[in-house]
């Protein structure tokens, strides 16, 4: 093969690797302008940065899980300590035959002992929230918003790339162009790709 026709296929490359550092970083959460941009040292570093900053959230989020069932778990347990208090003062309303000294005996065993159970798990579930559940949601707000963000680019990159449900797309287009030789219509179609790609300044 001639030298010129491997420094085509280079340039052709490059520009397909362009491209793909565009998408894998506008997906991975950093706003676009241009692959010069990019490539620049601090840039980098920041981009990095951002996609660290989604990873430690995502991990938060997984870790998450066990402290949020116990959460929800207190929380079934409050409902439950106030249930047996409403059952337990209803009984002694609603006897007939109790004795004041009964009824300061049931409210004692049973009512008390619900309420004291019903604070406890009051107290308890506003540490579990102070020392983790208020990480895990700010963790939690920031994921379903990348989540979001990454669906509407996906929906977008289904469109810019004529993306198909046989997996072809014009990403892979450019490729059977290089593949071909056909220097002129890859010329076209990069052209024409990465304008849909980059936004406009």
């Amino acid at each position: 093969m001639p030298a010129q026709n491997v420094a085509e296929l280079k340039d052709s490359l490059d520009r397909i690797l362009d491209l793909a550092i565009l998408i894998e970083k506008d997906i991975s959460g950093v706003r676009l302008r241009s692959p010069e941009i990019l490539k620049q040292e601090q840039l980098k570093e920041q981009v990095e940065l951002v996609i660290k900053s989604i990873e430690d959230d995502m991990k938060k989020v997984e870790n998450g899980i066990n402290p949020l069932k116990k959460y929800f778990s207190l929380r079934s347990n409050a409902l439950s300590s106030m249930d047996n208090l409403i059952a337990s003062l209803k009984d002694v309303i609603e006897s007939k035959t109790l004795k004041s000294d009964e009824i300061k005996e049931s409210v004692r065993l049973f009512s008390k002992a619900a309420q004291e159970e019903f604070v406890l798990t009051i107290i308890q579930l506003e540490k579990l929230w102070n020392t983790d559940i208020m990480d895990i949601m700010d963790s939690m707000k920031k994921v379903i918003s990348i989540m979001q963000v990454t669906h509407e680019k996906i929906i977008r990159y289904k469109r810019e790339c004529n993306i198909q449900e046989d997996l072809e797309s014009d990403l892979g287009n450019l490729m059977e162009y290089l593949l071909k030789g056909d220097r002129d219509g890859f010329k076209k179609a990069e052209k024409s790709l990465r304008a849909r790609i980059l936004p406009e300044d």
